[in-house]
Order: structure tokens, then sequence, then C-alpha cells
């Protein structure tokens, strides 16, 4: 067998979705790039991957300023092109985030996010499977896969 050749990820994006982003056809509504990023909101952060091949288990993981936000396992199939991974994201912050996913390959997005209005809150982020590779910070435990096509 021959190992799986290198390919592009990317680009990472940053949606707002107003319902379950998995229930619905991607990229379309109910997800959007919003016109600003807020403290303690959820977003979507999300990028196309390539799947497994051959037995491959192709870790995605994304990283918020060089810290782990969460991984995922790229899903098989025969249509790279239709592939996606996604990770929810609550920014905890003001200020620039470099937002990358790392798959054989990374790619960036730069966001500036607004503080939340006054009493919204300490922004809690979701539990997720840490990251599992030398992106960033994060842990080497991942334990879930993503999803594809949303």
């Amino acid at each position: 067998m021959s190992a799986p050749t290198a390919s592009a990820i990317g680009p990472v994006q940053v949606y707002q979705c107003t319902s379950d982003p998995t229930s619905s056809s991607y990229p379309g509504p109910p997800c959007v790039i919003p016109p600003s990023y807020v403290v303690g909101q959820t977003y979507m952060l999300d990028s196309p991957i390539t799947p497994n091949v051959n037995g491959d288990n192709a870790f995605v993981s994304f990283y918020d300023n060089g810290q782990c936000v969460a991984g995922a396992i790229a899903p098989s199939d025969t249509d790279p092109g239709h592939l996606f991974a996604n990770v929810l994201w609550v920014p905890t912050t003001a200020g620039t985030h470099k937002i990358t996913v790392n798959q054989r390959g990374s790619s960036s997005t730069t966001v500036t996010v607004v503080a939340a209005p006054p009493g919204s809150g300490t922004p809690q982020p979701p539990t997720q499977p840490s990251c599992h590779d030398s992106g960033g910070s994060g842990s080497s435990n991942l334990l879930s896969s993503g999803s594809a096509g949303l």
C-alpha cells in the first residue's frame, strides 16, 4: 500500500447557526457568516477535508490562537469534494483570533471578536473531542468523528 498523498485543506470558515447545524444542508441556512463575532456566542468552525483512505485515520484538529478547540476523525468517502469537518467554538475573549484547521496540512482565517454586552454571563465552551496533532497545545485524546456534508 502506498501512503496517501498530501492535499490541501480549507478554507476554514466561521459560521453562526440559528439552529442545530447538523440538521441543515451545507452551507446554507440556518448557518451564515455573521457580521460580527461576540464573546460567549456559539459558532461552527467548518473546513473541507480529505477523507480517510486505505485505513488512514486522518485526524482533523481546530485551534484558536494555538489552543485546541476540538478534533475529529475525517469520515471515509469516495467523493472528497463533499466532505467537511466541523466543531463548535465559543470565544471566551475579545480580540483577534487566528482559527486554524490541521489535517495533512493546515489552513487558517483570522476573525475579530468583540466583547459581550454587560450582564451576558460567563462563556462556557462545549465539551468536545481533543485535538490529535502537533498544530497547537491540545491533548492527543481524540474520541469522536466529525460530520460530513452539513
